[in-house]
């Protein structure tokens, strides 16, 4: 269970496991999305060669959807692989909230010593 839960999830902790996806789902993302415009470009035979209007204007709203959703999944996937926005990339913060809890209490404590000295 623990292996499946970092192939697919990244080594997270809870505290931030909802904040970047892990590189496997960043390359899924980018199939799924390379797949559905390929989808999109199998369509235009169906509204060239479609019996009536009715089924060609179906089959564009459909190519137009998929072109969306498509180009969507494929430029979110290569933004956040270029910009470092998985698991282990650039902007991955760490995985040690309590740090930031120590950090945060350290401060707090100095602003009270500060506050005290008046």
């Amino acid at each position: 269970m623990n292996f499946w839960k970092t192939f697919f999830m990244g080594d997270r902790t809870p505290a931030y496991s909802n904040k970047l996806p892990g590189q496997f789902v960043l390359t899924a993302r980018l199939i799924v999305g390379g797949y559905i415009l390929y989808l999109a470009y199998g369509l235009k035979d169906a509204v060239i060669n479609a019996e009536n209007s009715f089924k060609a204007g179906g089959f564009l709203i459909s190519i137009i959807c998929f072109v969306i959703c498509g180009g969507y999944f494929t430029y979110a996937s290569l933004r956040d692989y270029v910009i470092g926005r998985f698991v282990g990339g650039k902007l991955d913060l760490g995985d040690e909230p309590e740090d930031d809890i120590k950090n945060n209490e350290v401060i707090s404590e100095a602003k009270e010593i500060d506050n005290t000295d008046n």
